[in-house]
């Protein structure tokens, strides 16, 4: 993949721009969308952003259609439908059939929507990203306001930091799986612009692995910090003049995280050590969730 933006071509169509935008408004509702009923609790949360996610995969599903020339059938996309296939062989044989087919759904939607971002040219892949980075930095950023003190109806008090996740582990999640696509919009911007966004959103993404406490959030991070060094290896070439980016977002990186540990805030953990006892149970698997 290259590092830097490509030019736009001459065969974007209006088609193509509209997809583009519903993908890019439909990454961020899915981050803020949420029912204002605190006596369903989590579903208040999760309810109204799968039911987001399936409008936008069936809109958008529907511009990709008419696109579908531009799709190559790879080794990927046989992956994904083995995946849906066996899934669905799971859900039928479940226990409780409707949390399996609600999990399925919620895949065949993700699916859709991946097909359709490849439907796009190549020149609003990049903007695309951007959009993406914006709605993970958003859904911190909302978490964030709440560890330090911030106060909303559409926040969950019983799992601080959740923002409008809704729990302070799916933020969590969201940070690390956030984190490549941050790193590689900064890579691959082409103006100050780009880079300074993602110098910005580093920082939260790190407080926000601190804060959430998510045991699963720390694997994650070291599991895809692990890959992106492997992938920097092969890519070392085209690197070089990218060096300087990666220094800047270590550095902010490492910012955030001490600004987390260092500042206090308005999340009430039971433990004296909470930080610490958080990356004793990352390695703790006798009891928990790490048995």
């Amino acid at each position: 993949m290259p590092l830097r933006e490509a030019p736009p071509p001459l065969d974007v169509t209006p088609g193509d721009r509209a997809l583009l935008r519903l993908l890019q408004a439909g990454g961020l509702l899915v981050v803020v969308v949420v029912a204002p009923l605190e006596a369903i609790d989590l579903d208040r949360f999760l309810v109204p952003k799968e039911l987001a996610v399936h409008l936008l995969a069936a809109l958008a599903g529907g511009l990709a259609f008419r696109r579908r020339h531009r799709l190559r059938t790879t080794w990927i996309d046989g992956l994904l439908v083995a995946f849906l296939a066996v899934s669905g062989l799971s859900a039928i044989q479940a226990v409780n059939p409707w949390l399996a087919f609600r999990a399925l759904a919620l895949s065949a939607s993700g699916v859709v929507l991946f097909w359709a971002a490849r439907s796009l040219p190549p020149a609003l892949k990049p903007p695309l990203r951007t959009s993406l980075a914006l709605a993970v930095g958003a859904a911190v950023a909302l978490a964030l306001l709440q560890a330090y003190g911030v106060e909303s109806p559409f926040f969950s008090d019983k799992r601080a930091p959740g923002g409008t996740l809704g729990n302070r582990n799916f933020v969590g999640h969201w940070a690390a799986l956030g984190l490549p696509m941050l790193v590689l919009v900064a890579l691959q911007a082409a103006r100050g612009v780009g880079m300074l966004g993602a110098a910005l959103g580093m920082p939260l993404l790190a407080a926000a692995w601190i804060l959430t406490r998510s045991r699963a959030a720390w694997i994650a991070v070291l599991a895809v910090v692990g890959v992106m060094v492997a992938g920097g290896v092969v890519a070392r070439p085209a690197l070089r003049d990218r060096k300087r980016r990666l220094v800047v977002l270590l550095v902010v990186a490492a910012g955030g995280l001490g600004a987390a540990l260092a500042l206090p805030n308005a999340l009430q953990w039971t433990s004296d050590s909470p930080y610490l006892d958080t990356a004793r149970g990352v390695l703790d698997y006798k009891q928990g969730s790490g048995r």
